[in-house]
């Protein structure tokens, strides 16, 4: 994770560095930049935050959950591109990374100390930029993709493996405010939720035919670099 946000960090400082290359191809498009968002613009964000999340388990085959609220880091890493003068699309990938302990929510376990589950999600999203200024930019963002539920490691020199996938909704409001150039900070809040099934996937060693719901919000702050 350390590895992903230094790599991700380098990638802002390059495009911050070399902005001016990028700037000419905007000018080259004929782009009123003289707008925090505009048709053409392209924009990396990275942010860091927290989930308070209700982490929800059950058999396929039982309609209830047994649930509990967990608070979790929050990583994301957005790339998006304005197609209109109100309008944008992106991807985000984004991982949460929250403790639980697994006898408390799965059966077939003996384990019972708190383990590291890791939620990992990649979304497509739209953002409608209703508010716009030379350095003000907010926007609300609807976004779904695919999920995956991953617990891994090892208990008394015993291997232990649950890994379930499903999809994921998100919806978030945003607020950028740019104070150099097309250097600016973001603030996100947003609520998700998404479903991830273990019945596909085999080497598990509990949680088998399990559904694992995991749904709450997120707040998120951090750097952003708008490319011309």
């Amino acid at each position: 994770m350390k590895r992903l946000l230094l790599l991700s960090f380098l990638q802002l400082l390059i495009l911050f560095l070399y902005g001016d290359a990028f700037g000419q191809m905007g000018r080259q498009w004929k782009i009123d930049d003289g707008l925090a968002f505009h048709k053409g613009c392209l924009i990396f964000s990275l942010t860091e935050g927290i989930s308070e999340v209700d982490y929800g388990v059950k058999p396929i085959y039982i309609d209830v959950f047994r649930r509990n609220s967990v608070s979790a880091h929050h990583d994301p890493l957005f790339i998006e591109y304005g197609f209109s003068r109100e309008w944008s699309a992106g991807i985000e990938l984004s991982a949460d990374l929250l403790k639980i302990d697994p006898s408390k929510y799965y059966d077939n376990t003996t384990m019972s100390r708190d383990v590291t589950v890791i939620m990992s999600d990649a979304s497509l999203y739209l953002s409608y930029h209703y508010l716009v200024t030379r350095s003000l930019d907010l926007s609300s963002i609807f976004g779904a993709g695919v999920s995956a539920v991953t617990i891994n490691g090892k208990d008394n020199n015993a291997q232990y493996q649950y890994n379930s996938g499903g999809y994921i909704v998100r919806a978030a409001t945003r607020g950028t405010y740019y104070f150099y150039k097309g250097l600016g900070v973001t603030g996100i809040v947003s609520a998700f939720t998404n479903y991830n099934s273990a019945s596909n996937f085999k080497g598990n060693t509990f949680g088998k035919n399990y559904l694992t719901q995991i749904r709450g919000f997120s707040w998120e702050l951090g750097l952003c670099y708008r490319v011309h």
